[in-house]
């Protein structure tokens, strides 16, 4: 599985934070640093245990700690929230 966000999102930096706004919707979406890092790589080019590796590097994760189950969580918040294809 490579998670590939929907094109016409519009993404906004903001500092450590992520803003998405979807087109036609009033609703946003305000990410934090760690959320909006796997936003980006949510390109349809990266695989989940890619993900966790980018992951591991960026933050400096103990390899021994598990993060999948909360990447998995993150992009089925994606998922639910439309935000993906």
């Amino acid at each position: 599985m490579k998670p590939t966000r929907k094109p016409d999102i519009i993404t906004r930096e903001t500092g450590l934070e992520t803003l998405l706004q979807v087109p036609g919707r009033e609703q946003i979406y305000l990410l934090n640093i760690t959320a909006g890092f796997i936003w980006r790589l949510c390109d349809g080019q990266h695989s989940l245990p890619e993900i966790e590796q980018a992951m591991r590097s960026y933050f400096l994760i103990n390899p021994d700690q598990n993060i999948m189950a909360d990447i998995e969580q993150t992009l089925k918040l994606f998922k639910q929230a439309g935000l993906l294809l």
